[in-house]
C-alpha cells in the first residue's frame, strides 16, 4: 500500500481500503473510459488516415502511368508531324527549284556525301 494511504489502511482496517478502491473506481471511472474512447478513436483516425494514403499512392501511380503513355503517343506524333514537315518542304522545294539552283544543291550534296579524306587528297 502506498505511503500517503497507509495511515487510512490502519485506523480503519480493511473498510477503508475498499472505501478507497470503490471511490478512485467511481471517480476514475469516466477518465478510463474517455482514455478507452481515446485510444479507438486514434486507432479508428490511423486506419482512414492509412486508407487515404493508399488510395492516393494508387491514384499518382495511376497518373504517373498515363502521364507516361501520353508522353510517348505525344512525342512519337511529334516525330512523325516533322518528318511528314521535311517531306512536304522537300517536295515544294522541287518543284519551285530552277535548273541552276538544283545544279548547286546536288553538287553540295555530294561534296557533303564525300569522306573526309577526300579533301586533303584533292590538294
Amino acid at each position: 500500500m502506498q505511503r500517503p494511504l497507509r495511515p487510512l489502511f490502519r485506523l480503519f482496517g480493511g473498510v477503508a481500503a475498499v472505501v478507497v478502491v470503490t471511490f478512485i473506481a467511481v471517480n476514475a471511472g469516466p477518465i478510463i473510459r474517455d482514455e478507452v474512447v481515446r485510444k479507438e478513436t486514434a486507432r479508428r483516425v490511423k486506419e482512414k488516415v492509412g486508407e487515404v494514403v493508399e488510395s492516393a499512392v494508387g491514384t499518382v501511380q495511376e497518373i504517373q502511368g498515363r502521364t507516361e503513355e501520353a508522353r510517348g503517343i505525344v512525342r512519337s506524333t511529334a516525330e512523325a508531324a516533322v518528318d511528314a514537315g521535311k517531306k512536304a518542304a522537300r517536295e515544294a522545294a522541287a518543284k519551285l527549284e530552277v535548273p541552276e539552283v538544283r545544279r548547286a544543291r546536288e553538287e553540295a550534296e555530294r561534296k557533303a556525301a564525300r569522306p573526309w579524306w577526300a579533301f586533303w587528297s584533292r590538294r
